[in-house]
């Protein structure tokens, strides 16, 4: 199954997906990021997070769009995250596709299950990282009081007030994140024909740049 392949043999999965289809990856990565979240959520509490964003107290036995953010906001944003990464790596593979690809095309569904495969990774790791730390100040009997306790990115030595756009910065210089550029580099080699691996990192370079780039015009 390539769900479970992806972490053993990724240039074996990813050399099989010019003809698969994205919608297992790309549904299996909003389930497992919404599990991730959940864990994380009841481990710090529905209340101290909607005290944490100003709100006022409410029921979680009562869906309001507060709570219904507390539970869905994150994941709503990865797929986001997906989707645009995806568009990008795409009009990107399309304007250099003379130099690159020597003038052969790439469909955006072949870019999206590359996408797509790489951030159910990401994901996956990011679920097993968020039970240890629970886990771990479940032992200790030191209560989570917020999301930002589990950071794997620049971010987390960030101190005192800092502007959005050096937040969303920090934030993109993330573990995980690089992990996640890498598979799209072991994607776009093994997918597309006679594209060498440093093109293929050149081109998961730029896209990334360039998606920093609008996350920092979006975050103004």
């Amino acid at each position: 199954m390539r769900l479970i392949r992806i972490f053993l043999d990724p240039c074996g999965v990813f050399a099989e997906l010019q003809h698969a289809s994205w919608v297992p990856a790309f549904v299996a990565c909003l389930t497992v990021s919404m599990v991730a979240n959940l864990v994380l959520v009841n481990a710090i509490g529905v209340d101290t997070l909607l005290r944490g964003a100003g709100a006022k107290k409410l029921s979680p036995n009562h869906l309001t769009p507060e709570l219904v953010g507390v539970y869905a906001a994150r994941s709503l944003m990865m797929i986001i995250g997906v989707l645009t990464i995806s568009v990008v790596l795409w009009i990107v593979l399309r304007i250099f596709r003379q130099p690159l690809l020597d003038g052969n095309s790439v469909k955006y569904l072949v870019a999206l299950t590359i996408c797509s495969y790489a951030a159910y990774a990401r994901e996956v790791l990011r679920l097993i990282i968020t039970f240890v730390v629970v886990l771990w100040h479940h032992i200790l009997k030191v209560p989570l009081t917020s999301g930002q306790a589990i950071q794997i990115n620049i971010a987390a030595f960030l101190r005192g007030p800092v502007s959005r756009p050096l937040f969303i910065l920090a934030r993109s210089l993330d573990v995980l994140m690089l992990g996640f550029l890498g598979l799209i580099t072991v994607g776009l080699w093994k997918v597309v024909p006679n594209l060498p691996i440093h093109r293929a990192a050149s081109v998961t370079v730029v896209t990334w740049l360039i998606y920093l780039g609008l996350s920092l015009f979006w975050g103004r």
